[in-house]
């Protein structure tokens, strides 16, 4: 018998395997994947700055316009909405589902220089922006002193 040097590392990364083909074995293999899948929706966000406004491009896949609330509460933008799982005929056995759905929210810190009152939002193809108008600064003015 050859004598070989333990590795410990190759233990847990095989006790790892083991637990992921476990977790897909019996999550993703069982009869309740009939019924509506509950779970968190977190839609992705990206925040860009263009120099006289600040968009949100938030993807909405599968979100409807009706479904989607957006409030300015002092400082906070609060965005909130619902995935909403549709059954087609009922007769669907699903094998795996990836997709999330469910009522998601939002919470955006404003800074001082936004035109609350400006605010605008556009719905198109599933991608929500929202522009956020920058208070224009004056100039900074020499004051001669006499």
């Amino acid at each position: 018998m050859a004598i070989r040097r333990w590795d410990p590392f190759q233990d847990f990364s095989l006790t790892q395997e083991r637990l992921n083909r476990f977790f897909d074995d019996s999550v993703y293999s069982t009869p309740c994947l009939e019924k509506e899948k509950g779970g968190v929706f977190m839609p992705a966000v990206d925040i860009l700055e263009t120099g006289k406004d600040i968009i949100l491009r938030v993807e909405l896949p599968g979100v409807r316009k009706e479904d989607i609330d957006i409030q300015i509460e002092g400082d906070v933008l609060l965005l909130r909405g619902e995935r909403k799982f549709v059954k087609e005929t009922g007769r669907e056995k699903y094998y795996r589902m990836e997709c999330s759905y469910g009522s998601f929210q939002r919470a955006f810190t404003l800074p001082q220089s936004i035109v609350k009152q400006e605010v605008q939002a556009q719905f198109d193809k599933g991608v929500l922006e929202i522009r956020l108008p920058i208070e224009k600064k004056e100039k900074t003015i020499q004051v001669e002193v006499d």
